[in-house]
């Protein structure tokens, strides 16, 4: 490796149906790590989002700018 080179890691969350929890995990991190890293989220057996977790993922982002 270069000396002075930044490594960017990618982390890569999945879930069975990447329909919340993988999706809520990519986005924290990408708020925590800003350009540190990159973060994924995917599923197994992918579906439509949870309109429940959409809601709570909106109310959580406005209450903490996530």
């Amino acid at each position: 490796m270069t000396e002075g080179k930044r490594v960017r890691g990618k982390i890569l969350f999945v879930c069975v149906h990447n329909g919340a929890r993988s999706q809520i995990l990519e986005r924290w991190l990408k708020r925590l790590a800003g350009d540190r890293c990159k973060a994924f989220g995917a599923g197994m057996d992918p579906c439509e989002l949870n309109s429940i977790m959409v809601t709570a993922m909106c109310v959580y982002r406005n209450a903490c700018g996530i």
